[in-house]
């Protein structure tokens, strides 16, 4: 990406968060930039962007953005009176939500003046970026503002109903032309239910600036307020919305039994609390009304020993308080309340005191349910220059890589080797990946003589419109080696780090972010992590074709240890390897390296699909004919295994077999069982038989199948 960034800020206007700060930190990061704020920008961000040599847009250009504007604040206006007029529970709930859909329309509208403004002052823009935008008309956004963009999506706050689900059908094809932009993995699958199609990645909205705070910032916080070096604080930062658990914090100060000052500041507070704190006997509380700039919001910072994080289970966004601790230097207290945060900090460096200040000692009174896992919140290393983007779906789209600015999550490469799938599978795997944040793809298709041009162009089409560029295309007998001799060519080009693998019919499902699987395995001094095949089949065990629209969840409800259970065939993966690890073919093992992770991670197979049955079939000839040449008689012997058991029970896989031992599975939750039952298979798996014959624990080489997924499972 050359050209400027185009930054669409709509809550420009307003102070607190760090919205604002991150639109100064890609302001900064590429110089003359354009960032569009429809309904005006605060002061001190003016004054900001103006010394990053922005060029800042807060009126409509051109006759179509200003009527798209004017119309925004008319529905604006109509949805305030609604909320105001239908605010009582007497009115039916449908009635009580018609304002918050009318909230939706306006948003698309200045959303869509925006771009149209972003099209004629910054035509040639590298990326354009709506910053904060709407949770849903995300195509009717694209098609009424005339340009591709991404468009990061915070949260799901308010659903589609039925009139505006009908805008939304009537612009879908408009969904092409964008990328939704998920800060968390919970917000992505939360609105992936509602919008299927809608092309998206995983990526933290917030950066760093590197504008830590410094001592004499310290000093000057604990002097604004009053507040003696030696004496502990902590400070309560942001409005207390339905998703922050004041209750908790409320419980644990009651407990106090040493002194403790509390700055609050944000937007609504309620003040009964506010009261009930005044009036204990070991605090001293002290608030800043809301909302505040960013430089106020600073002192407040700078005055604490650590800052308080307490949400409601279930909350999915990204904490803005824990960014802001990150890019600041600020050691958190987090409530036990957030169990997916609290696991993500567990286990992490405790932060250090400063010279004279006490131990910071208050949360150790806490009662149990709100004990603290403290953390020093240093963002992870990698820079996003130091890593190329991927292609996304319309030409004009990509993720920016922000030169000079340090992002907080760095995802790997995935690197696979595709055979003639069907395209909706591949469409879903790639979703599915987008969603772990993965955002390039180094692919190289291998088609059997078999397969027919037609469907070999159609898959690459495919891939193209999917934003994916094949690296390489072979065709030819699928040879054992021939996996991963294309594999390795392809991390070879994927470069130094860390590589994601997986094939087109596997869908990893990690019990935590792939940034932290990495970096749990580099503490532990591990190279690889390992997952465990989970085979996925239809109720009745028929190898049948799946509907798109419904997902090859619904499809395929039932999992089990098939590979291992009656192929007899390695049944573990690697699914995350350090590119100076050579891994084997099949990507089972790595030689001299020990996956570290348990449980294993779940690796759903999606191979028993419509059509395997003749693949196996033409694997069993080829393999017996010596046509597809094979390191082992594994791969002729797994094929012969499952033909008969096909034959067995007339088509279909035995699914009621206790052998077998199928149950309902999902790629939305990780079963119970499954760490207990993994990591003992994982762990005490043994080769039915090896290269030579002998029984050696990993000494199994394993094969691709000419669908996509390995020939071991």
């Amino acid at each position: 990406m050359t050209g400027p960034l185009v930054l669409i800020e709509p809550y420009a206007n307003r102070l607190g968060g760090h919205h604002q700060r991150t639109l100064v930190a890609l302001a900064h990061a590429r110089p003359g930039s354009l960032a569009i704020a429809p309904h005006g920008i605060a002061d001190e961000t003016v004054t900001l962007l103006r010394e990053a040599g922005a060029r800042l847009g807060t009126a409509p250009a051109g006759r179509a953005a200003a009527v798209l504007l004017a119309a925004s604040r008319l529905m604006a206006g109509l949805s305030t009176a609604g909320q105001r007029i239908f605010r009582s529970r007497r009115w039916p709930r449908r009635l009580r939500r018609l304002p918050h859909q009318v909230t939706l329309i306006a948003r698309c509208l200045a959303e869509a003046s925006a771009l149209r403004t972003a099209r004629r002052l910054q035509p040639g823009a590298g990326a354009v970026v709506i910053l904060t935008a709407s949770e849903a008309l995300h195509g009717a956004a694209a098609l009424l503002g005339g340009q591709p963009h991404l468009r990061f999506v915070h949260e799901q706050v308010t659903t589609e109903d039925a009139p505006v689900r009908l805008l939304g059908r009537l612009a879908r094809r408009g969904e092409r032309r964008v990328i939704a932009v998920y800060p968390t993995r919970a917000v992505g699958d939360q609105t992936a239910t509602a919008f299927p199609d809608l092309p998206a990645v995983v990526r933290a909205f917030a950066v760093d600036d590197g504008r830590r705070l410094t001592d004499a910032e310290r000093e000057g916080g604990r002097t604004a307020f009053g507040i003696p070096a030696a004496e502990a604080v902590v400070c309560l930062v942001g409005g207390w919305w339905p998703y922050k658990d004041i209750a908790v914090i409320d419980t644990a100060l009651a407990r106090l039994t040493e002194p403790l000052h509390l700055i609050s500041t944000g937007a609504p507070l309620d003040e009964a609390v506010l009261e009930r704190w005044r009036a204990l006997p070991g605090l001293r509380l002290h608030t800043v009304p809301g909302p505040v700039t960013d430089s106020v919001l600073r002192l407040v910072y700078a005055a604490a020993d650590a800052a308080l994080v307490a949400r409601h289970p279930g909350v999915g966004k990204e904490s803005g308080l824990v960014m802001d601790a990150a890019c600041l230097g600020v050691p958190l207290i987090v409530s036990d309340h957030d169990p997916v945060l609290t696991g993500r900090l567990r286990g992490q460096n405790l932060p250090r005191r400063r010279p004279g200040r006490p131990r910071r000692r208050p949360a150790h009174r806490h009662p149990p349910a709100a004990r603290p896992a403290r953390h020093r919140s240093t963002p992870p290393a990698g820079h996003a220059d130091s890593r190329r983007a991927g292609r996304l779906p319309h030409p004009h789209l990509r993720l920016p890589p922000y030169e000079g600015v340090t992002m907080l999550i760095t995802p790997p490469p995935l690197v696979s080797v595709i055979g003639p799938v069907e395209v909706p599978l591949l469409a879903a795997w790639v979703r599915h990946y987008r969603l772990l944040g993965i955002e390039r793809f180094l692919v190289a298709f291998h088609f059997p003589e078999h397969v027919p041009d037609q469907r070999r162009h159609e898959l690459q089409a495919a891939s193209r419109e999917l934003g994916i560029i094949p690296t390489a295309t072979s065709s030819g007998p699928w040879h054992e080696h021939t996996n991963g001799e294309l594999r390795d060519a392809l991390r070879q080009q994927a470069g130094r780090g860390w590589h994601l693998l997986a094939d087109a019919d596997e869908f990893q499902q990690h019990p935590v972010p792939l940034d932290e699987m990495i970096a749990q395995a580099e503490h532990d001094g591990h190279r690889v992590a390992g997952g465990l095949m989970l085979d996925r089949v239809t109720t009745d065990g028929s190898l049948t074709g799946w509907d798109p629209r419904t997902g090859l969840d619904a499809a395929y409800p039932l999992g089990a240890f098939l590979t291992h259970q009656l192929l007899g065939g390695d049944p573990r993966k690697i699914v995350l390897a350090h590119s100076s690890v050579a891994v084997a073919s099949g990507n089972h093992r790595a030689e001299g390296h020990r996956p570290a992770n348990r449980p294993p991670v779940a690796v759903h197979h999606f191979k028993w699909r419509d059509g395997v049955r003749q693949d196996i079939e033409r694997r069993a000839v080829h393999s017996s004919d010596g046509t597809w040449k094979a390191a082992s008689p594994a791969r002729l012997a797994e094929a012969r295994r499952l033909l008969q058991h096909l034959h067995r029970h007339g088509g279909r896989i035995a699914v009621d077999s206790p052998r077998l031992g199928f149950r309902p599975v999902s790629l939305q939750t990780i079963p119970n069982w499954w760490a207990a039952q993994a990591t003992r298979l994982v762990t005490t798996w043994w080769p039915p038989i090896s290269r030579e014959g002998q029984n050696q624990p990993g000494s199994m080489i394993s094969s691709p199948s000419p669908t996509g997924g390995s020939n071991r499972a």
